[in-house]
């Protein structure tokens, strides 16, 4: 099984080898079967769904509350299928690294201590006796 990341990649980098041209609406239809295909094959797919949350950061960048997908999205602030293919590639790459920076903070806030836990350490039980 291919990681969809590197999948991208390649796509990105030849177009025509995997979708016929460098297209939004067939770079979208491509990652759905991609992701279709995995949870067929071996019944679930377990790196999850790599787009997950994907159109929602889409549609919070773009400013809308109309629920939207990433493909539409990017399709209308392009207004071709050529451009809109490029960006997603520039979007999808700042979801990822938002993607990693919210993880990083959730395992760092998990790591630090909570406020009510710094008060416990901080009391001394010799000052009672």
């Amino acid at each position: 099984m291919r990681n969809l990341s590197i999948l991208l990649q390649d796509i990105k980098e030849n177009p025509v080898m995997y979708i016929d041209k460098p297209s939004i609406t067939h770079l979208s239809s491509f990652v759905s079967g991609w992701y279709f295909s995995q949870i067929n094959h071996f019944g679930f797919n377990p790196e999850g769904y790599p787009m997950q949350g994907f159109d929602e950061w889409m549609q919070e960048r773009a400013k809308t509350t109309v629920s939207r997908s990433w493909t539409e999205i990017i399709l209308f602030l392009c207004r071709t299928e050529r451009n809109a293919f490029y960006r997603f590639f520039e979007e999808y790459e700042q979801f990822l690294k938002h993607k990693d920076d919210f993880k990083i903070q959730q395992s760092e806030e998990k790591a630090s201590p909570t406020e009510d836990n710094l008060k416990f350490r901080q009391f001394d039980i010799t000052t009672i006796f």
